[in-house]
């Protein structure tokens, strides 16, 4: 303890309580569930919200990365691309089962506020996760290698069937009794060092230190060991915890989950200041995130390319038909309207013709425009994406890019600016200033 104050470290008792940050109060915790203290109620639109609170709070009453004990725990979704619009959550989910990244078991019934899609995070540490992006919780190198192994092999086993029976084979199933997929490793990655915790550093648990949470960094975004000085990452850990086995925490979403916070931070202010090890993670993590969503084609000269030919030819036919009842629905719309008497109340309880347009455009929007998120996808940006995906002519490549803005949340907002904290260039700054400098 008295080395760790020598060298300056915040040194803090486990009643630990964040400083009050102005900003935080202008942004909503744009994908949290609230707070979940002791008594805490379900939120209306849940529908595991019981389940969810549940083993929350006789399970994983802890932040899933401080290992704080506290009633003001956030429930934060590891795939959190869109929670409130209905339309766009069907899609994700179905998007996951097709992947295979959903065990067997829950497939059917999986829903998006299911357990292994939920951990709980400390306020401070879920605003740092979700909203601006400053850290990702990721699969270790460990985890990522061992998934690159395990998805090349059934990968392997799906092309082979792709070539019997063409791209609609099943992909083979890729949950088994493995802890690696039961009970992930996971990796904290700072993404902007000086931002985390706001100015304090990274958190860093021991166990051996008494119950200590103690703040520490150096400028390569790793981890002074607080014994002995010696420079590590922030430890991989697997969050042990009494859920049943398939509550677990699913490794796949924080792949998911992982990828888009490490292209939205590249997209914004590039890749320069990352350590060896956070760049090995990154280019991990894109490769079992493409791996996990590959879809083979069949084998030049082989029994599934046929198939696929004949399917190619069934998908266009059912394409026109569908074109053509698009294109003829405003004349039976306006025919079915006019052959019989629109008479409802609007709001104010007055009688008019038009009430009933009013009350059918509520009902339809009521669900998913007035819940949108800002940054989320509209209904019909959601059906161009599933077509992409779903066409079976698509280009691998048009393919995963739909995939990932179907999955991927809004990015995150703009770093703000704090006191004595310079915000990181914009990668548009960076190579405008190669051009000038060379």
């Amino acid at each position: 303890m008295s080395n760790a104050n020598e060298r300056g470290q915040v040194v803090l008792h486990c009643q630990l309580t964040p400083p009050r940050i102005p900003f935080l109060d202008l942004y909503p915790p744009l994908r949290a569930s609230g707070s979940i203290p002791g008594t805490a109620r379900t939120s209306p639109g849940y529908s595991s919200s019981a389940l969810a609170l549940h083993w929350m709070r006789d399970r994983d009453f802890q932040c899933l990365v401080l290992k704080l004990r506290s009633v003001s725990l956030q429930a934060a979704h590891v795939v959190n691309a869109s929670r409130k619009s209905k339309h766009h959550a069907r899609n994700v989910e179905n998007a996951l089962r097709k992947a295979g990244a959903i065990p067997l078991p829950i497939a059917k019934n999986f829903d998006l506020q299911h357990a292994s899609n939920i951990m709980p995070l400390s306020g401070l540490v879920h605003s740092s996760l979700d909203l601006y992006g400053i850290i990702a919780l990721a699969p270790s190198l460990t985890s990522l290698n061992f998934l690159k192994t395990l998805l090349t092999l059934k990968n392997e086993e799906y092309q082979r069937a792709v070539d019997v029976t063409g791209s609609n084979a099943t992909k083979p199933p890729l949950f088994d009794n493995s802890d690696e997929l039961l009970n992930p490793e996971l990796e904290l990655v700072v993404l902007h060092p000086t931002y985390f915790a706001f100015g304090d550093g990274i958190p860093y648990f021991e166990e051996s230190a008494g119950g200590h949470l103690i703040f520490d960094r150096d400028t390569q975004s790793v981890l002074i060991k607080t014994d002995d000085g010696q420079t590590f990452p922030y430890r991989p850990f697997r969050p042990h915890s009494k859920r049943l086995k398939f509550e677990q925490l699913n490794v796949f979403f924080f792949v998911i989950n992982a990828h888009g916070k490490f292209s939205a931070h590249q997209k914004s202010y590039g890749s320069d200041g990352f350590s060896q090890r956070t760049r090995a993670i990154i280019e991990a993590t894109k490769e079992v995130y493409e791996q996990l969503f590959f879809r083979p084609k069949p084998t030049p000269g082989s029994r599934g390319e046929s198939e696929d030919q004949a399917a190619a030819e069934i998908w266009e036919v059912q394409k026109r038909l569908k074109q053509e009842r698009i294109d003829a629905a405003p004349t039976r719309s306006s025919d079915r309207q006019r052959a019989r008497t629109i008479v409802a109340s609007d709001r104010h309880g007055e009688i008019t013709e038009e009430g009933i347009h009013l009350e059918e455009y509520d009902q339809s929007s009521s669900d998913d425009d007035d819940l949108s998120e800002p940054g989320d996808l509209s209904n019909d940006e959601v059906e161009k994406l599933q077509a992409i995906i779903d066409d079976p002519t698509s280009k691998q490549e048009d393919r995963l890019a739909a995939i990932t803005m179907l999955l991927h949340g809004p990015e995150p907002l703009p770093l703000p600016v704090l006191p004595g904290v310079s915000v990181p260039p914009s990668a548009t700054g960076l190579d405008h200033i190669k051009q000038i400098y060379g």
